[in-house]
């Protein structure tokens, strides 16, 4: 028989066991470069995609936003003109409404005159 086999048997084992968690850290690693490698490429692809993207969709935005731009001043145009229109015609009406309120006030400090009065 060979003599202290089970501390070679175990230092064996215990090699292994080192040799298999380097592997796995090694291969995080390597993992992990290959995915920051792959990002930064898929990165700076679609930053090239945008700026070739961006200048082409550029001309047909641009007078797309200046439209909306004056589209939206006239519909605040048209809707100054109306509601310009609906104070004018409803003038009349608060002028009434301020009259008999103002009947309504004379009424009450009349009847407040008598109550005293008396």
């Amino acid at each position: 028989m060979v003599p202290n086999l089970d501390l070679i048997i175990l230092t064996f084992l215990h090699g292994c066991f080192i040799a298999c968690v380097l592997l796995v850290v090694i291969s995080a690693i390597s993992l992990a470069l290959v995915l920051a490698l792959s990002l930064a490429l898929f990165s700076i692809s679609i930053i090239d995609l945008h700026g070739v993207v961006f200048s082409s969709v550029s001309r047909l935005i641009l007078p797309l936003k200046e439209n909306l731009k004056l589209g939206l001043a006239l519909l605040v145009v048209t809707i100054m003109y109306y509601a310009i229109g609906v104070v004018l015609a409803s003038k009349p009406l608060f002028d009434r409404m301020d009259s008999e309120f103002k009947s309504k006030v004379r009424h009450v400090l009349n009847h407040f005159e008598d109550l005293f009065d008396a």
